[in-house]
């Protein structure tokens, strides 16, 4: 083990193992949320509204407005983005890496309308394609997953097809097709394998984009439906009371912030060691 760590740090530096440390951790403590006996996130207590944090026996980070215990609804609110950010960008590297690559390959009428579309989604900005998003498909868990992952899937698209383009006139594949090999199994057996390890370093480096995409969505009343916790509805909730307990929306800040760094922070190491190879 200390041989690996050691690997790590030389070849990336101090700084990207500390943001694993931390991802890892977090990841891990999202997992054991259920687990750990913390109280419920959605249980109101009127009479220990505004608690400071080490004020109250059971409620480590105080409680809000509503008397909910803070470190409860931060810790699932966490687990949500995990979950959601994890699975939008599943989806979207997965769909997006297909669909550049059949672009990229194939040329043609196909490669024009797949630049159309990703031309006229890249147009918005990714929050505000987000936002437009929800508004059409409504809110839930489910879709906000496929709203982040529409929004993020534009960049993906291009990414996979700026990846075929190159390769499809290379040697390997003029064998391939040379030995009688159709385009849908040059694309299966041949260039796919050789985009997808881009696509995965891509999808890291992407997944901070869909945890901040998740939790300014929360943030502007578009996440989850209440009462399920939410990083950015915590903060905005929070945001009315900053003078009078500002740690309502200062310790969810503090989570989302190491969430974002930590992770792209890895997701540029990993991106760095890819170009090494």
């Amino acid at each position: 083990m200390l041989r690996v760590l050691k690997k790590w740090v030389a070849k990336t530096g101090i700084v990207s193992l500390l943001a694993t440390i931390l991802m890892s951790c977090l990841v891990l403590y999202s997992i054991c949320v259920p687990i750990i006996g913390i109280p419920s996130p959605t249980k109101m207590k009127l009479s220990i509204r505004h608690a400071a944090p080490l004020t109250l026996d059971g409620h480590i980070l105080g409680t809000d407005q509503y008397g909910r215990d803070i470190l409860s609804r931060v810790s699932w609110g966490t687990r949500y983005s995990f979950l959601i950010g994890f699975v939008s960008v599943l989806i979207a590297t997965s769909v997006g890496m297909l669909i550049g690559a059949f672009g990229g390959l194939w040329g043609g009428a196909a490669d024009l309308l797949v630049q159309f579309i990703t031309d006229v989604l890249m147009t918005f900005p990714t929050l505000v394609l987000g936002v437009l998003l929800v508004v059409v498909l409504g809110r839930g868990m489910s879709q906000l997953i496929l709203a982040i992952s529409l929004a993020l899937l534009p960049r993906l698209i291009r990414i996979s097809r700026g990846k075929t383009i190159p390769m499809r006139t290379s040697s390997f594949i003029e064998a391939a097709r040379a030995l009688g090999s159709s385009r849908s199994r040059v694309l299966f057996r041949h260039i796919l394998p050789n985009v997808c390890p881009d696509m995965m370093y891509m999808g890291i480096l992407w997944f901070a984009t869909a945890i901040l995409l998740e939790s300014g969505l929360g943030f502007l009343g578009l996440g989850l439906n209440p009462p399920t916790p939410s990083l950015g509805s915590i903060i905005r909730d929070g945001l009315q009371y900053v003078f009078q307990s500002p740690w309502e929306c200062l310790l969810p800040g503090i989570v989302l912030m190491l969430l974002a760094v930590s992770s792209g922070l890895i997701g540029d190491s990993v991106q760095e060691l890819a170009e090494r190879r």
